[in-house]
């Protein structure tokens, strides 16, 4: 991944960092399990939909 594909979030009053989806989507596929990429099929559909309602 990338540096700066993440920003900084809060979660129940806890700051931690979050990934971006596109930057999960190329995690989870270099991952190459077969569980992430049954997740990619997902967050790439999420992420289509997310660009068409922009």
């Amino acid at each position: 991944m990338r540096p700066g594909r993440s920003c900084r979030w809060e979660a129940f009053g806890h700051p931690c960092r979050v990934i971006e989806l596109s930057a999960l989507i190329e995690v989870k596929r270099r991952a190459g399990r077969r569980k992430d990429i049954e997740v990619v099929h997902e967050l790439e559909a999420i992420r289509e939909r997310l660009e068409s309602e922009a």
